[in-house]
């Protein structure tokens, strides 16, 4: 219920924000390069480790979603994922966690 309640929300800011995939996020990383990054760029996300995460809503990606990529990928899946991950951050596409915050909540665990 509250995950419905935050994407009322979230699509009153930005209405693409609940509907934006993973894949959107890799093509525009792909696109904003050029020359030889590019094409390691294009490489990279076509890794199945990208799979568990690929089609599915940056709103509705938990920690699992993001373990099971970088236990299916290499040390390059997992810098890649790190990239794609700040990228979304920068651009308030989801919510950064502060060391604060990411101590309560180990704390809860």
């Amino acid at each position: 219920m509250n995950l419905q309640i935050a994407q009322v929300y979230l699509q009153h800011g930005d209405p693409s924000l609940t509907a934006r995939t993973w894949q959107n996020v890799m093509d525009l990383m792909a696109d904003s390069k050029s020359g030889s990054t590019s094409k390691r760029w294009q490489s990279a996300i076509r890794d199945a480790a990208f799979d568990a995460i690929r089609n599915r809503k940056l709103i509705e990606t938990t920690a699992e979603h993001f373990l099971a990529v970088l236990k299916a990928g290499t040390i390059s899946t997992n810098m890649f994922l790190r990239r794609l991950h700040n990228y979304t951050v920068d651009m308030r596409w989801i919510p950064q966690i502060k060391n604060a915050q990411r101590t309560i909540l180990c704390a809860l665990r």
